[in-house]
């Protein structure tokens, strides 16, 4: 078989439902063809060297057929199965001389790019999204990593984008490390690499980095005491606007933010309100018996909005960042929106409430499927006394109007 054609070179496309394909130059050099990660850029094409180093098949990356002419890259191949011969590692630069990149085939930073949308229609909360975003783009792919091929891609380089972060905000980089490794995942399905994943934990990073828990201890959210509720909910409940009532529904309800905040009206049905499994943590819906007061809550918020319970100023769901700045801000409480679960739970523990009761209401998974199926037929019917006894106590110095109006969206 000769050498590839230019003609062949710059035609190549894959098939219909392939990512990419791979034509042999001759003498092990191989031309990988991909399609343009993003419509109207140029296809990736770059040349690659299958040689054997140390015994086994391994594939080097030399570089972009749209940046370096086919007789170059048919050099770099026999100097490459040159060195591996004496004994040198051919994936490895020489001194002073930068390890190969191809800018024109998929880098991690178009890989990246690529792989976004597919993860994001299983991330429902807006805040996890940005969080995927944010991290990729400030700690990997506007660093050296970004520019690298996908295939060249190893745990030194890894180790690279971690180290500096792993000690300082070790939750990121933590949290970093697994997207890494999802990406990576994702270009080996797509045939864009090979090997083991470079940003593995387990048989690989754990022994290059500290575990993460024996440097972060987890900070619990800042909870009111359930003794000082009744105080809290008296500054409360005077308040009426929109992220007010807001507040006083999560307190009364110990649910998640974007289980309260994203609520729309055809969950809440005769007393109870139904949270969707994809709103929810462990994916199960949720059914939340509502006290009295909480019922009034949603009977003064009624009219404001056809599909929103807590409408914000622009007619979508209310934003968790108006609700803590109520909190924090306004009413200056060093307390997080997560910590009303905690204060919910703290009170059934001294209460007495059974244990799994309290389980059930905070949505933890508890048991085995079939004690967790009892518990949901009965809980409703046990679970709605123990709710209006916790907003009795909550609301012992508060006085409010069930009909008042909410003054203001916001």
């Amino acid at each position: 078989m000769g050498n590839l054609t230019p003609a062949e070179i710059f035609s190549a496309t894959p098939e219909e439902g392939k990512a990419q394909v791979i034509l042999s130059d001759g003498s092990g050099l191989y031309l990988r063809v991909g399609k343009p990660a993003k419509q109207g850029k140029p296809a990736p094409r770059y040349w690659q060297a299958r040689l054997k180093w140390q015994g086994k098949w391994v594939w080097v990356g030399i570089g972009s057929a749209n940046d370096m002419t086919a007789e170059e890259a048919r050099r770099t191949n026999l100097n490459m199965r040159a060195d591996a011969q004496n004994g040198i590692d051919p994936r490895k630069p020489k001194a002073g001389q930068p390890r190969l990149s191809a800018p024109g085939a998929v880098t991690f930073a178009e890989a990246v790019e690529a792989f976004l949308p597919e993860q994001m229609k299983a991330l429902k909360n807006p805040k996890h999204i940005a969080q995927w975003e944010s991290t990729l783009k400030t700690y990997a792919t506007s660093q050296a990593l970004g520019a690298m091929t996908v295939d060249m891609i190893t745990t030194d380089d890894v180790l690279a984008v971690l180290k500096p972060i792993w000690h300082e905000k070790t939750e990121t980089a933590s949290r970093l490390r697994g997207r890494i490794e999802k990406v990576l995942d994702w270009a080996k399905v797509k045939k864009l690499r090979e090997g083991e994943n470079p940003a593995r934990w387990k048989g690989n990073l754990e022994f290059l980095l500290a575990k993460p828990s024996a440097i972060h201890k987890p900070k619990n959210h800042d909870s009111i005491r359930w003794q000082d509720m009744p105080d809290f909910m008296a500054d409360l409940w005077p308040r009426d606007s929109v992220a007010a009532l807001a507040l006083k529904y999560c307190a009364l309800t110990g649910l998640r933010a974007q289980e309260f905040l994203r609520a729309e009206w055809d969950e809440i049905e005769d007393g109870v309100h139904t949270v969707p499994a994809e709103r929810m943590k462990a994916k199960k819906t949720h059914h939340v018996p509502l006290s009295e007061p909480a019922r009034a809550i949603l009977k003064t918020l009624r009219g404001l909005s056809d599909t929103y319970v807590f409408p914000g100023p622009n007619g979508q769901p209310m934003s968790d960042a108006a609700v803590r700045k109520l909190l924090k801000q306004t009413m200056g409480y060093d307390a997080s929106i997560h910590g009303f679960r905690a204060t919910l739970r703290t009170w059934m523990d001294d209460k007495g409430v059974p244990f799994e009761l309290g389980e059930v209401a905070l949505a933890h998974q508890i048991g085995n499927a079939a004690s967790r199926a009892y518990l949901r037929s009965q809980a409703i019917e046990r679970r709605l006394p123990i709710m209006e006894e916790y907003a009795e106590h909550v609301l012992c110095k508060a006085n409010f109007d069930p009909g008042r109006k909410p003054r203001r969206i916001g």
